[in-house]
């Protein structure tokens, strides 16, 4: 006792051990004292509710649960009491603060007044996570339908809603008390385009509101339409959602498809052969079967680092059209008859692209319908790893040739019959030695109904493999332990085994279990378990069950080829090991209400334990029971019973247990030892579900008509649709849609479907919610701790050691404030466009007649009836297509319920004689065009002549279009004639075709007379070359200051003398946010192609700042998260393809480059950097940034560092100003050291962290001894040593903020040399690059300049905004720059800056008005408007002279915003124009390959033209159906790469497209170009060239095909072929693509179907022969 220093402490110590063995119960009261404090509440909070809490530990008086504002200045918003629990679990019902927002959650102890533990929680509102209310508000739907599925620009949308409420089985009806609605539509870059809060939602339960698309330039894709609709007094809401696609198309006349009964489900990898054989269907929307031939190719997925995309035929903007490889020589007459298929996977012709695998003959169709026969055999599949097979088939249309693609349909190819489907839910738990371990296997499969049977499908075995620091088992060793499990018929099946104790001799502490060598000996601590499937006859067996009958002919290798390699990892949670005691909680369940329990597994006995049951939904319920259970010391297990009617909800919901130990061996734990246990699912209590076939409407209705059973009626017929079947006082909905829409579409309908909305009922009763729903912010990628707290929130006075712990992120996993970016004033837009026709004139009746003028068809609705009937009856006149119209109904009575129309009507509008014609969605003025017109006689038994004639009555006087023409065309079948147009003015101009045919009989008594008469639109766009500008201006303003008038002029230097009068357009915008154009364009900064691992940074980088800004401003919406996170992942996922073995990334991947580059991986490894803070910050959803990557970056760039601290780059520097002229390293060096500065952080590996560190301090120092050697010349402005200073000061800056070193420096370069070579520029900006800089140049170091002074914590000195000024004023009309580079730096700091003074900048109000223009448009700014973005139309397209360069306008107020000027037009090409100062040379030549023998009847067979074959003696583009285009490039100066990267774009001609074969392989061995690209949109060709021959007399000369897919006549030349700097898209050459005087046959060098070559300049040949020839002529003049 010499610890004694006290008689009366020596005398109590023994009576206390005496107390100690004597009360056995006071020992463990003792030990609970010493117990942590542990508060265990649910995951998310709800904005003032109360939610319950569970606690143990709390041993005195006044602690409370407290919820804080700030963890530093300890700001109590709300406190709940908690009482003193001396033995068990206390639970507590807390106080939530009204505010939604992030806060500190803290137990305080009011005895020693202040805090045993904390952690960041979020309280949400009701609009961001659900409540019991939103549950609630699931028994209520709203369903949203428009008009159609599918607009072009011009179009309104129609909308209505449908607010439904669910009141029990046998009702659904319309939602009592919703008054109103919100509707808002978002166009495809996510902008608000129209909002409208108070739409009424009548007694009927329907809202409805209309739309109009923006003629010109509306962005294209997918965009949504939402209706939120209030339910509930407390506000709740309820939200429906629908999408449409707005594309400028032409509708197909006809559909091509699959007879799906005819295809294979799937193909096995593992068959020797899979042959099948199938059948294409081709009919007209009418009904009637197509004449033509088809094709059929199957192909692997394109997996080449080449990209192209495109539509194959007549119709522009076809669709769901699929790339169509067709071989560069012959066109469809003159292919064989035989179909192909080898184990190459070519089609036999020259440049094959080996991802086909069948490829038919072209099959003539009968009666609409060609079967072929198709062989796969295993090489095939085995030569190129893929999921699935692509299908696809070509229909050519025999009267008009039109071509038409069917959709893709996917075969995929079984290579594993079973799979194991991975899902948060599914992740397994922890390894704990010494315990039992179960986790619980789903598994997938590709083979449909795999998983459909009633029975089991029988036991597989799986090996158990130990891994020790000292040892591992592996598959085979006679030790490894045998698993086997049944596999249930649903495919879910048990993996249960015990996982073995660790030696105490070799593994007793938490020392040993972290450190291979502890102490004096290798230690034995367990490190995982590996279960993996074997390989057997019971797995064998279990393939065949899955297969069926498909297994009858499979040999045992091909079986067991199918079995597969399935390993399932228990990873030890090694900080387990500090805890006295681990526990894990298995089969936790709750199959019925007497049958709710889990059992506890402990690694020690006599231990008590608390658990707590948690709502694991978000639902705001909290704890829903608690209490503790107590381990005798014989017991190491116990089973716990959950009490039902507490932990169930109304409705089915997920809970998830807590579990921690209250004693151990020691009186207090440093560590809490406890776990979380995975989701499970509780069944609802009140509602009885049924089964999903069971869920009825309260009535059915059906749907009849006037007209004969067939629904066949002709055009201007008078038809009377009934409604019956709803009860009376019902009103009733209609819906009719041209078949031809939805083929468009690709099958999409836009009508409320009756299976679609009973499916969402039947999932709103079951309220079913997915255990691995995407609203948890945690990825379960990584599962090595034990404690989970997504699901929870647990603070404890005991360190608290997860794998995800959204309490750790800045807001808690979940954003914050919606904010709504909405164009605050619509721009002009006219009601009607092109596309949508009028429908003023009635349709003619299909009789005979003896008019020699026809009434003319006008009437051709995409959708013909959209109305509503109080009495059920719609009574309507049949359109003027022939077509087949989609008819859909749903009815609502106030009291009486919902109804659907189970199944769409048909009704087909029919003629005997009709024609058709077919035209291109648009044209450029100057170009004639041929219009195909079919002319159909359906009549059974007579032939027709045809008289048909043409005329343009835009004015509203026919003018004719050339003279009539006569065709006959036979009984039952169509032919084709042609007019040619060339139409003069822009716009949308109509055209009339009428056509009288005539029955021929053997007297004329006996003919009859059939007319017909049609008006079609086609858009007329401009001619020459798409140019934009925009000038911006920025205001800050205080108070104080006076009003002020302002001018922006978009042409300083007056307008371009090639612009094209009529094409100028012009608007105004107006935002606060200096970011919200950015914001707004989130896909469309840069306008060039992306094609290369730099480009692709540009889905991840301003994605992330973005994020990050928005989410600072509290502004980032969930639907806004969700489209910067799906950006980011494919960007990231896009990027690993361009990763080497190195851990290097270079422009084009390893395929194409030999090595990786240092420049291009520091960008990479920064951004992905930037992108894994973001997501454990949980600012973005779903972005996993896999660790090895960034480490392997990482490694990569420290490997090129030199003993000196100087950088080297291995690999290709694209940004040339990188690498300084003078060889010098240490720009790089700078760039290098920045990279590994701002990842450091993100690095999770101790030993490559201290590399990454180390590497930082000696580039730094090696940059700090060299930079003084350029300063003379960055004062004096020298564009290289500029930028060189300026990264390298950005270096230091960086490191003084992140690691608090070099600030010396940093200040001194900015003071001594960056404050000196500014440039100043218009309205107090200033700009940096130097003398002579190019543009993009400039930008990326102005942005730098900001970036700066951000770091420096200077960002409100001048210097510093007056470059933001310049970046301000020079950002284009998408919100972006010139390139990936520069966009890329001048959003981080455009972000950085808008972070760092939102707040001071978006308050204020700012008036700017322009009462000289155009509707005198007006803005406010202030803060509730600060994010809109507001546009107003100055100048129309069309406008004889453009009067409007600049606007001028005036401001007063204060604040900050930012207005620009943007105007558009188009201008011819300057041949003479070259602002590359000679650097590059471009000729494009152009020869006809194909011809047709006759350019009035395309039904004429096409010829090949040879060189020597000429019927004259050149050709032009319009007689062509095949070309082969030759461009060549050069550049004067050859700098071995160091100017980087060139860009060579190839526009095509007007009805061309490159064939794809052609161009697959232009430069195999990638040594000159890179990529290759087509724009899916305009085809135009783009080329990446990295290298350009050596000799600077040689030229780049590259060759390919192009095919006609749609007819153009008088083809005028092709202006825009261009060559330029990619990093300096400010250096071009153009050249002007010659449409006439042609020659024909192949380029005589060429040896079968292009490629890439260097030839000599035949214009530097000529130079030096005349030279040559001048001095001999001059020497021999001197001679005489």
């Amino acid at each position: 006792m010499r610890e004694c220093i006290s008689t009366t402490g020596c005398l109590l110590l023994p009576m206390l051990l005496l107390l100690l063995c004597v009360l056995p119960d006071l020992r463990m009261v003792l030990m609970v004292r010493g117990a942590p404090v542990v508060v265990v509440c649910e995951q998310r909070f709800h904005a003032g509710q109360t939610s319950k809490c569970a606690y143990t530990g709390v041993t005195s008086a006044g602690a409370e649960i407290r919820f804080i504002n700030d963890e530093e200045d300890d700001e109590t918003v709300k406190a709940t009491p908690v009482e003193v629990v001396e033995n068990g679990v206390g639970v507590v019902e807390v106080e939530v603060p009204l505010l939604a927002q992030e806060y500190v959650l803290g137990m305080y102890d009011g005895k020693a007044k202040t805090y045993k533990s904390k952690t960041k929680v979020t309280v949400v509102s009701d609009e961001d996570g659900e409540s019991l209310d939103d549950v609630a508000s699931t028994r209520s739907l709203v369903r949203v339908e428009t008009d159609k599925p599918l607009y072009a620009p011009g179009q309104k949308i129609k909308i209505r809603t449908l607010v439904a409420d669910i009141e029990n089985t046998a009702l659904i009806k319309q939602k009592d008390g919703a008054t109103v609605a919100s509707i808002e539509v978002k166009d495809a870059l996510e902008r608000t385009i129209f909002k409208k809060a108070d739409c009424a939602v009548d007694i009927f339960g329907v809202a409805t509101a209309e739309v109009a698309i923006a003629k010109e330039q509306p962005p294209f894709g997918w965009w949504t339409v939402k209706a939120e609709v209030e339910i509930d007094d407390d506000g709740s809401k309820v939200v429906g959602e629908t999408g449409f696609n707005v594309e400028e198309y032409v509708l197909p006349s006809f559909d091509v498809t699959f007879d799906a009964s005819s295809m294979p489900l799937y193909v096995l990898a593992s068959k020797s052969a899979n042959e099948f054989s199938g059948k294409v269907e081709s009919a007209y929307t009418y009904g009637k079967a197509v004449e033509g031939k088809a094709k059929v190719i199957i192909k692997r997925p394109s997996t080449s680092n080449y990209y192209y995309g495109g539509a194959v035929g007549g119709d522009v903007g076809g669709g769901d059209f699929v790339a169509v490889e067709e071989p560069a020589f012959k066109p469809p007459d003159e292919w064989d008859s035989s179909g192909s298929s080898s184990s190459s996977g070519s089609s036999g012709y020259p440049n094959e692209v080996s991802d086909i695998l069948y490829e038919s003959s072209w099959m003539t169709l009968y009666e609409g319908s060609a079967t072929f026969v198709a062989s796969i055999s295993k090489s095939m599949l085995d030569q190129q790893w893929s999921r699935n097979l692509e299908a696809y088939a070509m229909v050519e249309e025999a009267a008009t040739r039109e071509i038409r693609n069917s959709t893709v349909l996917i075969v995929p190819i079984v290579r594993e019959a079973f799979t194991q489907q991975t899902s948060m839910i599914y992740q397994s738990p922890a390894l704990k030695p010494g315990l039992p371990m179960k986790h619980t296997i789903q598994l997938a499969s590709d083979i449909p109904g795999a998983f459909s049977d009633t029975e089991d499908l029988g036991t597989l075995d799986f090996t158990l493999n130990i891994n020790k620091m000292n040892s591992y088992s592996y598959s085979g060793d006679s030790n490894a332990q045998t698993i086997s499990t049944r596999v249930s018929s649903s495919g879910a099946l048990d993996i249960e085994f015990d996982a073995p104790a660790n030696d105490l001799s070799c593994c007793a502490s938490y020392e040993d279990e972290t450190n291979y060598f502890y102490g004096s000996s290798q230690k034995c601590c367990l490190q995982g378990a590996n279960v993996q499937l074997v390989k057997n006859a019971a797995s064998r067996d279990v393939v065949k069950k899955i297969l069926a009958s498909a297994s009858d002919d499979m040999s045992t290798t091909e079986l067991d080829a199918l079995v597969p390699y399935l390993s399932v990892y228990f990873a030890r949670d090694t900080s387990s090991a500090k805890a006295s005691v681990e526990v894990v909680v298995i089969n936790a369940s709750c199959e019925s209400a007497e049958a709710c329990q889990f059992t506890l597994a402990s690694s020690r006995s006599d231990v008590a334990f608390a658990y707590a049951i948690v709502d694991a939904e978000g639902l705001g319920r909290g704890v829903l029971e608690a209490g503790t259970t107590t381990l005798s010391s014989t017991e190491t297990e116990k089973t716990v019973t959950m009490t039902y009617g507490n932990i169930a909800s109304t409705l089915s919901a997920t809970v998830s247990i807590a579990v921690w130990s209250l004693s151990g061996s020691v009186y207090s734990e440093t560590y809490l030892a406890g776990t979380t246990s995975d989701v499970f699912l509780v069944p609802g209590t009140s509602v009885s579900v049924e089964s999903e076939s069971e869920i009825a409407f309260p009535y059915d209705i059906t749907m009849n008509t006037n007209v004969s059973e067939t629904n066949v009626v002709a055009t201007g017929t008078d038809i009377t649709f009934t409604i019956i079947g709803a009860p009376d006082g019902a009103r009733s909905y209609i819906l009719a849609i041209d078949e031809a829409v939805v083929i468009q579409s690709g099958g999409n309908t836009s009508a409320l479907k009756a299976t679609t909305f009973l499916s969402s009922v039947y999932d709103a009763k079951t309220n079913t919610l997915d255990a691995s729903s995407n609203t948890w912010p945690c990825d379960a990628t990584y599962n090595d701790n034990d404690i989970k707290l997504d699901r929870v929130t647990i603070i404890s006075t005991a360190e608290i050691a997860s794998y995800c712990d959204p309490s750790s992120s800045s807001n808690g996993g979940f954003g914050v404030g919606m904010p709504e970016i909405a164009f605050g004033a619509d721009m002009a837009m006219d009601d009607g466009a092109a596309g949508q026709e009028s429908t003023t004139n009635k349709a003619a009746t299909d009789v005979d007649s003896a008019s020699s003028s026809p009434t003319v068809r006008t009437l051709f609705p995409e959708t013909w009836l959209w109305e509503s009937s109080d009495s059920g009856s719609f009574e309507s006149t049949a359109p003027d297509s022939i077509t087949t119209w989609s008819i859909t109904a749903f009815t609502s009575h106030p009291t009486q319920g919902i109804s659907i129309l189970k199944t769409a009507s048909k009704m087909t509008v029919f003629r005997e004689f009709f024609i058709s014609p077919k035209m291109t969605y648009s044209i450029s003025r100057g170009e004639t065009v041929e219009i195909v017109l079919a002319v159909f006689n359906y009549l059974k038994d007579q032939d027709m002549s045809v008289s048909v004639s043409a005329e343009d009555v835009t004015s509203g006087e026919a003018v004719q279009i050339g003279d009539s023409k006569t065709i006959n065309v036979s009984k039952n079948s169509a032919d084709s004639i042609s007019f040619e147009i060339s139409p003069t003015v822009l716009g949308s101009i109509k055209l009339r075709f009428s056509a009288i045919g005539t029955t021929t009989t053997s007297t004329d008594s006996d003919s009859k007379e059939y007319t017909d008469a049609v008006e079609k639109s086609i858009v007329v766009n401009p001619e020459g070359v798409f140019k934009t500008t925009t000038i911006s201006k920025v205001f800050r303003r205080s108070a104080e200051d006076a009003s002020e008038t302002f001018t922006l002029n978009a042409f300083p230097n007056g307008l371009s003398a090639n612009a094209i009068v009529d094409t100028y357009s012009s608007f105004i915008t107006v935002v606060g946010d200096i970011m919200g154009p950015s914001i707004q364009n989130i896909n469309k900064f840069v306008q060039i192609p992306m094609g290369c691992g730099e480009q692709n940074l540009l889905l991840l980088a301003p994605n992330v700042y973005i994020a990050e800004y928005l989410n600072s401003a509290n502004k980032l919406t969930s639907a806004l998260k969700t489209e910067l996170s799906n950006n980011v992942i494919m960007g990231y996922s896009r990027e690993l393809t361009y990763f080497h073995p190195s851990g290097g990334v270079s422009a084009f991947g390893p395929q194409s480059d030999k090595s990786a580059s240092l420049w291009l991986t520091a960008f990479c490894s920064k951004v992905f950097a930037s992108a894994k803070r973001s997501s454990e910050s949980k600012i973005l959803d779903g972005v996993s940034i896999d660790a090895t990557v960034l480490k392997g970056a990482v490694d990569f760039i420290i490997s090129t560092q030199g003993t000196n601290g100087a950088f080297s780059e291995p690999g290709v520097v694209l940004h040339s100003e990188m690498q300084s002229q003078s060889g010098d390293k240490f720009v790089l060096s700078s760039y290098a050291a920045l990279s590994l500065i701002e990842t450091v952080a993100s690095i999770d590996n101790p030993s490559t962290k201290t590399s990454a560190q180390n590497s930082i301090s000696s580039a730094l120092e090696y940059v700090a001894s060299s930079l003084d050697s350029v300063k003379s010349a960055a004062i004096a402005k020298e564009p290289s040593a500029v930028y060189s200073v300026i990264v390298s000061t950005y270096a230091f800056a960086s490191a003084c903020a992140s690691l608090s070193t070099h600030c010396d420096l940093a200040n001194s370069w900015i003071t001594g040399v960056l404050e000196l070579i500014g440039t100043s520029e218009v309205d107090g900006a200033t700009s940096y690059g130097g003398v002579g800089a190019s543009n993009s140049l400039r930008i990326e170091s102005t942005a730098y300049i900001v970036l700066i002074y951000a770091k420096m914590s200077d960002s409100g000195n001048n210097f510093c905004y007056s470059a933001l000024k310049f970046l301000l004023q020079n950002r284009n009309e998408f919100g972006g720059y010139g390139s990936t580079q520069d966009t890329v730096v001048a959003l981080e700091a455009l972000s950085t800056y808008a972070k760092l003074t939102r707040e001071a900048s978006s308050s204020g109000l700012l008036v700017l008005s322009f009462p000289n223009e155009v509707g005198a448009p007006s803005f406010t700014v202030d803060e509730s408007s600060f994010d809109t973005f507001n546009t107003a139309q100055i100048a129309q397209r069309g406008t004889e002279t453009f009067t409007n360069p600049s606007v001028s306008g005036d401001v007063s107020g204060s604040g900050v915003a930012v207005v620009s000027y943007t105007v558009r037009w188009y201008e011819t090409v300057d041949l003479t124009e070259d602002t590359s100062d000679g650097l590059f040379t471009i000729d494009v030549t152009t020869r006809v390959v194909t011809t047709k023998i006759s350019s009035t009847n395309r039904k004429k067979r096409r010829r090949l033209l040879t060189p020597n074959y000429s019927p004259t003696s050149t050709s032009s583009v319009e007689d062509a159906e095949m070309l082969q285009m030759k461009v060549c490039v050069k550049k004067t100066e050859i700098t071995n790469g160091a100017d980087g990267m060139a860009l060579l774009r190839v526009p095509m001609f007007s009805g061309f497209q490159p064939v794809e074969s052609s161009i697959a392989n232009l430069d195999p061995e990638r040594k000159y170009i890179k990529r290759v690209e087509v724009d899916p949109i305009t085809s135009t060709l783009s080329l990446y060239i990295e290298n350009f021959p050596l000799n600077s007399n040689d030229k780049l000369c590259a060759t390919f095909d192009a095919r006609r897919v749609a007819e153009v006549k008088n083809a005028q030349d092709v202006p825009g072929a261009q060559i330029s700097m990619y990093y300096q898209q400010d250096k071009y050459r153009n050249a002007v693509m010659k449409s006439t005087d042609l020659e024909v046959g192949r380029f005589p060098e060429d040896d079968g179907g292009g490629g890439v070559k260097v030839e000599p300049d035949s214009a530097f040949g000529f130079r030096v022969t005349f030279i040559l020839a001048s001095v001999i002529a001059l020497a021999l003049f001197a001679m005489d």
